[in-house]
């Protein structure tokens, strides 16, 4: 269906509707400001913007013909918005444009995955850095903590003294104060899961509404997950993380915290694979459900680490035999 359009229509098409987000935008920021009781209700409004922005991009790249139209119109119309809206619309918008860009560009050009989400993500990092300038992490949480304390003195026994209230609220804040702490060191690592997953939500998306419309492309379906596996190099990322951490110098410990925690996130992804993989050898469909609710119901803690562990083996060992799988398939297809 899409091949039967005018190849100037899709970016055509992008380009409109990236202008009225804009103007949806500014509107909306305009009615905010004028009204603190509709701020909610806005944000609510504008959510899906960026996300829809992305996708219309993305699938217009891989759409227009020739290709490079959907380029010039993403060109004009950032010449248009830095003319006639504030910096503040703009900048956040461009960000769409460009990860659904990347997206489509990786699609039509059948990107490995990790490499498709690494340069879409790429792409969010300047906006995301810039977001947590104007609004740092401890200021986020003094503006939480602020909301928190007078809901916890609410919550507090009624019959309780002003002693017992004094001390009460004293724990709850030593408590958010603790988990403050711990977010602030992680929160680099957060805003990197939060990126990937993004990423792959607008790459996911992108493909779908393409298939959807009629438009053929090489398929990205995963391998059963009992065969997931992640890059090699994963490995060697944990490892520099790990070795940061040791050197006790602060930044540097920070620094290799966040990545390790990334790395071992992904590698955990492997692990579980590598566990699903063996119960469904040994046990049965029953015996798997079981299996998998008691391990996600009592017993998350022991699952992720033994994730890592797992994941990390399976790279050095091949616990399911998948290389000498793809050696054997490849002496096959030889002779």
């Amino acid at each position: 269906m899409l091949r039967t359009w005018p190849g100037y229509l899709p970016a055509l098409v992008a380009l409109i509707m990236t202008m009225l987000a804009c103007v949806l935008m500014v509107v909306v920021s305009t009615t905010g400001a004028e009204s603190e009781t509709a701020v909610g209700i806005l944000a609510l409004i504008l959510l899906p913007v960026p996300l829809a922005v992305s996708v219309l991009w993305g699938s217009a790249v891989v759409v227009s013909r020739p290709h490079r139209l959907a380029l010039a119109a993403a060109a004009g119309w950032l010449v248009a918005a830095w003319l006639l809206f504030p910096a503040a619309t703009t900048w956040p918008v461009a960000t769409s444009v460009a990860a659904g860009i990347v997206a489509g560009i990786a699609l039509g050009a059948r990107w490995r995955l990790d490499v498709a989400l690494g340069g879409i993500a790429a792409v969010l990092v300047p906006l995301t850095v810039w977001s947590v300038i104007e609004m740092p992490v401890g200021e986020q949480f003094d503006l939480l903590r602020q909301e928190l304390m007078p809901l916890l003195e609410e919550n507090l026994p009624a019959g309780a003294g002003p002693e017992q209230r004094s001390e009460a609220l004293a724990r709850e804040e030593q408590r958010l104060t603790q988990v403050a702490d711990l977010v602030t060191r992680t929160y680099p690592f957060f805003l990197g899961t939060g990126l990937l997953g993004q990423s792959l939500l607008i790459l996911s998306l992108v493909w779908l509404v393409l298939r959807m419309m009629g438009w053929q492309l090489a398929s990205w379906r995963p391998p059963p997950f009992g065969k997931w596996r992640v890059p090699f190099y994963l490995v060697w990322v944990l490892a520099i993380g790990v070795g940061l951490m040791i050197t006790r110098q602060p930044l540097a410990a920070h620094a290799g915290l966040n990545i390790a925690l990334l790395a071992a996130t992904l590698l955990s992804i492997q692990g579980l694979a590598v566990q699903f993989h063996a119960t469904a050898r040994v046990l049965s469909p029953l015996g798997r459900v079981v299996f998998w609710t008691v391990m996600g119901l009592f017993l998350t803690p022991v699952v992720i680490p033994l994730g890592v562990v797992l994941g990390l083996a399976d790279q050095w060992l091949d616990l399911r035999g998948l290389d000498r799988a793809a050696e054997a398939t490849d002496n096959d297809e030889d002779e």
